[in-house]
């Protein structure tokens, strides 16, 4: 079994916890973003008042699109799921005992404090079926009530294997460099125009083992299923040798 740490006491991976980033202010250029379109998890339900929100005290602010909600407050809340979000990648240990990597999911929070959409704006994980699970944790998490209107937070957190594990060989983004040049326009057809940044676990002889996905821009976070299923299909993967491979790179 592996395990996970952090200050708050034992789990199942190691974790690393970083701070909620502030967005740009020119992301509020084209005006309100009701006209965005949320993630594919944006029907879950956010919870009830079972989970009480974190405080809104302190002066440090995630600046968001229409208003502001305090950066200590995202973290308070953030910080009480990460056992949750631990077990997304527990659940997938077994199959992949190599999974781990940082993922960064950017909120639109709205004005009652439920999640609007979230999505993975970054992510090494490499491995949609945990993405997803952690999303599925995050849509229903209840912030504090912003002040001034929607906020939008960008949170990150890293999951590691336990460090009996070997970890896997790095592969270059220049080994995938053709093979997404050979796929992209077919990707493009069949899922969105991208760009999408994405994430591979390969096994010796090139045989894809798991993929992940993730993407800045909210109107593209519905195609990430799409984009991990077309990724299954592609073939000429590069071989990393005797061992288990991971490798990020760019689908343009």
């Amino acid at each position: 079994m592996t395990r996970m740490r952090s200050a708050a006491g034992s789990f199942h991976h190691r974790i690393l916890v970083l701070l909620p980033l502030a967005l740009p202010a020119a992301a509020a250029c084209g005006g309100s973003g009701d006209a965005e379109q949320p993630a594919k998890v944006q029907d879950a339900p956010a919870t009830s008042g079972s989970e009480e929100p974190a405080g809104t005290e302190g002066p440090m602010q995630v600046e968001g699109l229409l208003g502001s909600i305090p950066r200590h407050a995202v973290e308070q809340t953030l910080n009480a799921r990460i056992e949750r979000f631990g077990r997304c990648f527990f659940a997938r240990s077994a199959q992949l005992e190599v999974l781990g990597g940082r993922m960064t999911l950017k909120f639109r929070i709205g004005t009652d404090g439920s999640v609007r959409w979230v999505l993975p704006e970054r992510s090494s994980v490499g491995d949609r079926e945990t993405e997803r699970c952690v999303l599925e944790q995050a849509v229903r998490v209840r912030f504090p009530p912003p002040t001034g209107g929607e906020a939008e937070a960008s949170w990150s957190f890293e999951m590691e294997p336990d460090e009996r594990i070997r970890p896997p060989t790095s592969l270059h983004p220049s080994q995938f460099e053709a093979l997404a040049v050979e796929h992209a326009s077919g990707l493009r057809r069949a899922c969105g125009d991208g760009p999408f940044d994405v994430t591979v676990y390969v096994a010796p002889g090139g045989q894809l083992l798991a993929a992940g996905v993730a993407t800045d821009d909210p109107a593209q976070a519905a195609a990430l299923d799409c984009v991990a299923a077309q990724l299954g299909q592609w073939e000429g993967w590069p071989d990393p040798g005797s061992y288990v491979g991971k490798g990020t790179f760019r689908v343009p």
